[in-house]
């Protein structure tokens, strides 16, 4: 590692470890992750030891993966995958981290599982350009989507890495899928696009949230109104979703949400009230997009200024 990266994680620690939470109208506390001197910062998965995994790009054009420990202020950086633009998505509970490396010539995509010993085991779904590892499952089964490179052909799935086979999530007339978030009840939340008619009869074009049960029946939904784009991106094994909507009438910039839906299959129309909300205050978006079984949440926000920030909400009190 250069002394110039040590010296940005020795300093990211510091500020994370100093940044006091401050309380939202809806019940959390939230503290945010913006290193000195970066250009950005995602966070995405977080276990329920609340380890929480995200990616930073620094203004020198350096970036930094990493697992950063919500209860003791400490961070973990990881490596990157030989010859690949690697980004970090999910993590479980004993520690197995995902997420897509890009390769550098090709820029196909592949999916790799990073175990506590920083070894890379890359899997790719059969027959298709790419493969994204968005979630992993504390058996060690990992959601995702892969697609050719024209989108002619794509899938969300769920991959067994001991058997080595995949479960294919495909729901009808869509024309693109994400699968990310995974429970112990097999339950697979995400979000599903379709041109107009496509969720249901006179249901407009765009981006629906969906759940699939263990039994695989789909059920779409979106928040408020038929209008609003709406995101499923984590779930608890009680069935609570995290994820985002945009609501024309609340500004263009997205809201993030904890909600429980229907679980009977078809389309339905969320109720989303102000207690649902988790927003960070004063920012212009909030992107929730993993939740523990205690709803602690890990997500990204997007400052008044622009910049993209990770962000850990802790329910207040807890």
């Amino acid at each position: 590692m250069s002394s110039v990266m040590r010296r940005r994680i020795q300093s990211f620690i510091v500020l994370i470890s100093i940044v006091c939470p401050f309380s939202a109208r809806a019940g959390y506390d939230f503290t945010i992750i913006d290193p000195p001197g970066s250009a950005f910062t995602q966070a995405f998965g977080i276990n329920n030891s609340g380890h929480v995994v995200g990616n930073t790009a620094f203004n020198d054009g350096t970036d930094l993966r990493f697992s950063y420990d919500s209860k003791t202020g400490t961070l973990t950086e990881f490596a990157s995958v030989p010859g690949a633009f690697t980004g970090v998505i999910g993590i479980n509970e004993p520690g197995l981290v995902v997420g897509i490396a890009t390769d550098e010539l090709t820029f196909n995509d592949r999916g790799f599982i990073l175990d506590r010993r920083g070894r890379f085991t890359l899997f790719s779904y059969p027959g298709l350009d790419n493969t994204d590892a968005r979630a992993i499952d504390n058996s060690g089964r990992v959601t995702g989507y892969a697609f050719q490179n024209d989108f002619s052909d794509f899938t969300g799935f769920i991959y067994d890495p001991g058997r080595n086979t995949f479960v294919d999530i495909r729901i009808p007339n869509s024309v693109f899928i994400t699968a990310q978030g995974i429970n112990g009840r097999d339950e697979v939340v995400g979000s599903v696009n379709f041109d107009a008619g496509g969720a249901c009869t006179g249901c407009p074009a765009g981006v629906y949230g969906f759940l699939r049960d263990g039994n695989g029946t789909i059920t779409l939904f979106r928040a408020n109104s038929m209008n609003n784009k709406t995101r499923a991106r984590g779930i608890t094994d009680s069935g609570l979703i995290a994820g985002s909507f945009v609501d024309p009438a609340h500004g263009s910039g997205e809201q993030g949400f904890v909600v429980i839906p229907p679980r009977n299959g078809g389309f339905h129309l969320l109720n989303v009230t102000d207690s649902d909300l988790v927003n960070v205050p004063g920012a212009f978006e909030t992107i929730p997009e993993g939740i523990t079984n205690s709803g602690q949440i890990a997500g990204y926000t997007t400052n008044a200024d622009g910049k993209l920030q990770g962000f850990i909400a802790t329910p207040t009190g807890k």
